[in-house]
């Protein structure tokens, strides 16, 4: 029995002007997604509802290494994208320059903001 990698996303709403909040939604079908977790708070910012909703991602993935999983046989069937859409080169991580290397003390950032 072998373990797929959950399709999760994170994404921004804005209930009301000016408010923002995180939503965590799993693809369940080719052209279906569902929300599974949603902030308790609202933010004033955007980039801080994002921050929070990449931690809360981070909190669910039990090893980050590898991604959030479940059982092959609980998942939709082989995740592949639709025919005909745009799709990005696959990427050689070994190619281009090396990332610059940081300088500053300050916290680290993981997405919109610094890891908490």
């Amino acid at each position: 029995m072998t373990d797929v990698l959950r399709l999760l996303a994170v994404h921004v709403a804005e209930p009301a002007p000016g408010r923002f909040e995180w939503v965590i939604t799993e693809r369940v079908r080719e052209d279906r997604w569902k929300e599974i977790a949603r902030g308790d708070d609202t933010y004033d910012m955007y980039k801080d509802a994002m921050a929070n909703g990449l931690v809360a991602l981070e909190q669910m993935t039990p090893d980050l290494e590898v991604g959030p999983r479940r059982d092959a046989e609980k998942s939709d069937p082989a995740q592949r994208p639709p025919k005909h859409s745009a799709q990005p080169e696959p990427s050689d991580a070994r190619k281009g320059p090396a990332p610059p290397k940081a300088t500053s003390q300050k916290a680290p950032y993981f997405g919109f903001g610094p890891i908490r």
